[in-house]
């Protein structure tokens, strides 16, 4: 049954707190410059190596140790394999020739749904109202019930067991050693066939194979609060693709002279091409995140600062919202040239000629904003 709680807050009191908001907005609003910035160094002197990487990349071969190569960024295609077990002892488990086990663990819990609604009152006040819902869920981590708002919701407090991931001691791809961080790079999971066998207790808890994994509890059809669900995933030998300096018979991250590090894993067979083109790939995702992450900061931040005035207008809700409407447009028209300026400056300092592009760009937004307001303020005399 769900739980509704009300609660109100005056117009003075939220004309103070967002005046105590304006000073977040001020620091999330400067956050975003060096944010901005540095992100754009980062991606050009990454897109810079990467580069360099497609220049010096040498092929190398998996049946031997060619001392020609020690040192140098290479490129390697085999067959990783072990010939150590994972085992993992908690479920009497031991594989042969795996590289890695992922132990994925769940618990069958309640987890509070709190959903929250504000409402504005003509005079400024603003009344908020939370429903609080409750449901039966499987999660992988232990939901805290102590917090619950409603004190009839009891989970256990532990988990008995718990997701883990095991990686095998030592995995080779022909005569070469990979480090475990490479190791962790591969990633063919497939779900691994735990043995028929039928039910049975392990430390007094019933244990039932059940779709394809174990279920700890008594009825796998009608969960009850604290029983789990166990899964496996394992990666078996497979052919992958290196591109690292060759250090002895083993690889360490690359450090071009931009000082970023050059260390991929690939599971199957890739060209050097198709590796470095990942590389741009991966660079342009995460550059293009982080700015749009300084691009929200910005607007976010210009949001605070001018959140006082739409509370004091809120004396009137229709106003109010009609000015909140009114902000929100103007942190987005003021953060875009910002953002395209502070990314132009990022670039002129590393590629000019990118840097160049970026500043047009800019040019082109502030044009676009002077244009909008001018055709705005013919409007009104008209």
């Amino acid at each position: 049954m769900a739980q509704v709680e009300t609660s109100h807050q005056g117009w003075f009191h939220r004309i103070l707190a967002s005046i105590k908001g304006v000073a977040a907005g001020i620091l999330l609003f400067l956050l975003a410059f060096p944010l901005l910035y540095w992100n754009e160094g980062r991606a050009a002197r990454a897109s810079m190596a990467i580069g360099e990487g497609r220049g010096q990349v040498v092929t190398g071969a998996p049946d031997r140790v060619d001392a020609e190569n020690e040192g140098k960024l290479v490129h390697l295609v085999g067959l990783a394999s072990s010939t150590d077990p994972l085992q993992d002892s908690e479920f009497n488990l031991n594989i042969q020739s795996a590289l890695r086990l992922k132990r994925s663990a769940e618990m069958y819990q309640w987890k509070e749904q709190k959903k929250q609604e504000k409402r504005k009152k003509l005079g400024g006040g603003e009344e908020t109202v939370i429903t609080y819902t409750y449901e039966k869920v499987w999660a992988a981590e232990l939901i805290d019930s102590s917090r619950f708002h409603e004190s009839g919701y009891q989970n256990p407090y532990s988990m008995s067991y718990r997701s883990t991931e095991l990686a095998a001691r030592e995995v080779h791809v022909g005569v070469f050693m990979l480090p475990g961080d490479l190791v962790r790079q591969i990633d063919n999971w497939e779900r691994y066939a735990l043995p028929t066998e039928g039910d049975t207790v392990a430390n007094g808890i019933d244990r039932h194979l059940a779709d394809g994994g174990y279920y700890l509890g008594r009825f796998p059809k009608n969960p009850q609060i604290g029983d789990h669900r166990i899964g496996f995933e394992v990666c078996m030998p497979t052919s992958v693709t290196v591109v690292a300096a060759q250090i002895g018979n083993s690889f360490h991250p690359y450090r071009t002279s931009k000082g970023v590090d050059i260390y991929k894993l690939m599971v199957g067979e890739h060209s050097q091409t198709a590796v470095f083109d990942v590389l741009e790939q991966e660079n342009t995702v995460l550059t293009w995140v982080l700015r749009v992450c300084g691009f929200l900061l910005m607007v976010f931040g210009l949001s605070l600062i001018f959140r006082p005035l739409v509370v004091v207008a809120d004396v009137v809700p229709v106003v109010g919202d009609l000015l909140g409407m009114g902000v929100g447009v103007f942190s987005l028209l003021i953060a875009t040239p910002l953002t395209l300026l502070t990314v132009a400056v990022g670039w002129m300092v590393h590629r000019p000629l990118i840097g160049c592009v970026f500043l047009a760009l800019t040019a082109g937004a502030i044009f676009l904003v002077i244009k909008l307001k001018s055709s705005r303020a013919q409007r009104k005399h008209s």
